[in-house]
């Protein structure tokens, strides 16, 4: 069961990743609308491929948003 999970959370990160790709300046909560999970679940993956090196998480000063912003 364990196993499950964990492919998963990797296939789940591998879509995050996609997405990200396709449009760097996505939030959390669109990343979570595009992939269909929870905008907590979006935070996790995210912040988890951070803590990797693979996404670098920058905050732009000129963001009309003024929100924390994804880099890939």
């Amino acid at each position: 069961m364990a196993s499950r999970r964990k492919e998963h959370q990797e296939d789940a990160k591998l879509r995050v990743l996609q997405i990200i790709n396709e449009n760097p300046q996505l939030t959390s909560r669109e990343v979570a609308q595009k992939i269909g999970i929870s905008n907590g679940s979006a935070y996790y993956l995210i912040t988890s491929l951070i803590d990797k090196g693979f996404v670098k998480l920058s905050d732009f000063k000129e963001n009309q948003k003024k929100q924390n912003t994804i880099i890939y």
